[in-house]
């Protein structure tokens, strides 16, 4: 069996949406956009600005948001890794 590389966790296709917003809004209800979509999130409704402030304006930002949060975790318990450890 073959797999997808790029695996959605919606099956939402944006094509098949005339509003923006509806998108956003099941976008939002379907579990939120995977990382490759974070860069093209629908317009500024009120969906897709509950998108943005949720998951950021881009993946790079999104990154940014969950490693200052890992590090916050960090310092708040010292004696729990909270992210993996490398060699």
């Amino acid at each position: 069996m073959a797999t997808r590389d790029k695996r959605r966790r919606t099956q939402l296709d944006r094509a098949s949406y005339h509003d923006p917003d509806a998108f956003a809004r099941d976008l939002h209800a379907g579990g939120g956009p995977d990382l490759g979509d974070l860069d093209s999130l629908p317009g500024p409704s009120f969906h897709g600005q509950l998108l943005r402030a949720i998951w950021g304006n881009s993946a790079a930002e999104f990154a940014d948001i969950v490693t200052s949060e890992q590090l916050r975790e960090q310092r708040e318990r010292p004696h729990v890794f909270v992210r993996k450890w490398r060699r």
